[in-house]
């Protein structure tokens, strides 16, 4: 066969009953939709030729949907994207309320009375503290703070410096809160002169949900900043 040619076999009955067959070539021209075919075609290759144009017509228009519908769709996921990524800015009054829930916990912090966390933790909040002690579960959590902030932290002051609130979903959220804590007094918060401890800066990541309109911190982690490694730092940015 010839490349890029139909190859049609037609058996014609002629005027003096002879059977004969004939091969006729037809060559298909899709981007200029036009047909060439031999100087012997005759009425049923002229046939043929409309139908293999209508098939070609059909397949054009086919393929052309197909591109349409991808394009279509494609432009829908990159719509849904860019209203994701609206929805995620968050708004003022959110950040106002999740700021004031940090208030609170910081509040918590300096009175050394965590009866509140109710208000501003989930039931199953997990935290993971300064020295990698793993806390699940808002009882567990509210205890395992109570007791250190009873002996290890008695007396120490805890001031906010920085908030970053961005938000993933309309209803989840994460903070970075840069907190300074004052010198430490281990292991029972009594001073003994030799064991006086620096004072630090804290970074912490904090994750919010809404429940139920209420904005509830889900899970925590604190992290001592290292001035000596900060000093290193070859990216480096303030938590406003």
């Amino acid at each position: 066969m010839i490349p890029g040619r139909i190859l049609i076999t037609t058996n014609i009955q002629p005027q003096d009953s002879m059977r004969t067959s004939r091969k006729n070539f037809i060559t298909v021209n899709k981007s200029q939709k036009t047909f060439l075919y031999n100087e012997a075609a005759n009425p049923f290759i002229t046939t043929t030729k409309n139908q293999l144009m209508n098939l070609v017509n059909t397949q054009f228009l086919m393929t052309k949907l197909r591109t349409t519908l991808f394009i279509a769709l494609m432009l829908k996921g990159l719509f849904c994207c860019a209203q994701n990524g609206e929805k995620s800015s968050g708004n003022p009054s959110d950040e106002r309320l999740i700021g004031g829930q940090i208030d609170r916990m910081v509040s918590d912090w300096n009175t050394r009375e965590f009866k509140n966390m109710d208000l501003y933790a989930t039931s199953d909040v997990e935290w993971v503290n300064i020295v990698g002690m793993w806390w699940k579960g808002r009882d567990t959590v509210k205890k395992a703070h109570q007791v250190t902030f009873d002996h290890f932290f008695k007396g120490v002051p805890f001031t906010k410096t920085g908030l970053k609130i961005r938000f993933l979903t309309d209803d989840v959220a994460i903070a970075h809160l840069n907190c300074h804590v004052g010198s430490l007094f281990p292991p029972d918060g009594i001073d003994r002169v030799t064991n006086r401890t620096p004072e630090t800066d804290n970074i912490l990541i904090l994750i919010y949900v809404r429940k139920n309109g209420t904005w509830l911190l889900s899970a925590g982690q604190n992290t001592v900043v290292d001035p000596k490694a900060a000093k290193s730092n070859l990216i480096s940015e303030k938590v406003n």
